[in-house]
């Protein structure tokens, strides 16, 4: 019998001796712990939560079972009925599952896993009507906004006739109301053209027409329209493009809308009389365009947000202008669609400077 238990019982086995030293163990006990724990103290084995075990005390309720918690090593403390019995100058201990705490565990765990399952199961359903929503709410804004690009060329066709044909005519006040008409008309359009761009990125209608292009092209067709707003503000463009630069396999028009779009930050947050640097060089892997203001900055929380949909930045405009707030989020996507990288880096107080990352491949 003794040696069923030290070799093939599927319980704990331990022989201690007065003063409750493991003198013996058997196999179950030893590929439980998973070490030669002979020679250690058995209250040593033990997680005493309410630190109330003491071996004489358990010895003389031989008859009870005491349910205590064997400590485990890289896992967590398992719970086991315990019966202490003395033999001469020794003690036996057996410890075995408690079979209703099991199956107690089992039920706890089949329930746990059925609402789990509930749970995946609605949250599913749940992204399922949102993807259906977003889908609607994306076709809707494409249409809106579609349909909104007319009225608005109208507007801005007949603004800039009236001004070009009538303003020897009109007095400084009413030649004042067409210029604020033809600017809240070129910020609708701007707006119009944006939400069409998100719109078409979130409904994965973004498509790139990738062709081999000099960039320095690019960046030039860029600085035809910058031109004027930063003569505007008296804001010099410093542009230093390095030559004989690389072609590169983008869409000339999507990277020509980023450059714009950067540029034209810079200016609108640059302060009167300073300088816009713009930079375009070639390094042995990838393209680097830069531009750096001297405005109010931005903070490391700020920069965080900055490429987020209808994030404002701390930094001020210094000419009041207008932002849609999309603009960011935009050339983020476009660049991320070419597999570069759009960096921003600030410090309040001192402007702030992008940095786009185009691969030569």
């Amino acid at each position: 019998m003794l040696k069923y238990f030290q070799d093939d019982a599927p319980i704990l086995y331990f022989l201690l001796n007065e003063g409750g030293v493991v003198l013996s163990i058997n196999k179950y006990c030893r590929k439980l712990l998973g070490a030669n724990i002979v020679g250690d103290n058995f209250e040593e084995l033990l997680v005493d939560f309410q630190q109330s075990f003491t071996l004489e005390k358990y010895i003389h309720k031989s008859d009870t079972h005491h349910l205590l918690h064997l400590n485990i090593p890289n896992s967590l403390p398992r719970s086991y009925l315990f019966t202490f019995r003395r033999v001469n100058d020794a003690i036996l201990v057996f410890g075995k599952s408690d079979a209703e705490e099991l199956e107690l565990l089992r039920s706890e765990l089949l329930r746990a896993n059925q609402e789990l399952n509930n749970l995946t199961r609605s949250l599913q359903k749940k992204n399922a009507q949102l993807a259906h929503l977003n889908s609607v709410k994306n076709q809707f804004l494409g249409m809106a906004t579609h349909d909104l690009r007319k009225p608005i060329s109208v507007i801005l066709t007949y603004t800039e006739f009236l001004l070009d044909e009538t303003s020897e005519q009109l007095n400084s006040e009413h030649t004042g109301f067409l210029n604020k008409i033809e600017n809240s008309a070129l910020f609708m359009k701007r707006l119009v053209n944006d939400f069409l761009d998100v719109s078409a990125i979130e409904a994965g209608h973004f498509h790139l027409n990738i062709t081999q292009v000099n960039p320095a092209e690019i960046l030039e067709k860029s600085l035809v329209s910058a031109r004027i707003p930063a003569s505007k503000k008296r804001v010099d463009l410093d542009v230093k493009i390095q030559t004989g630069l690389s072609q590169i396999p983008v869409d000339a028009d999507k990277i020509e809308q980023v450059m714009s779009n950067l540029i034209g930050n810079a200016i609108e947050h640059a302060p009167l009389g300073t300088t816009v640097s713009v930079a375009l060089q070639e390094t042995e892997n990838k393209i680097l365009f830069s531009v750096e203001d001297r405005g109010d900055g931005m903070s490391r929380e700020a920069i965080k947000k900055i490429f987020s949909p209808f994030s404002r930045s701390s930094s001020t405009k210094t000419g009041s202008e207008k932002s849609t707030g999309l603009g960011l989020t935009i050339s983020r996507k476009i660049i991320d669609a070419h597999q570069g990288k759009i960096v921003a880096e600030s410090e309040e107080g001192r402007g702030t400077c992008f940095i786009v990352y185009l691969n030569k491949k």
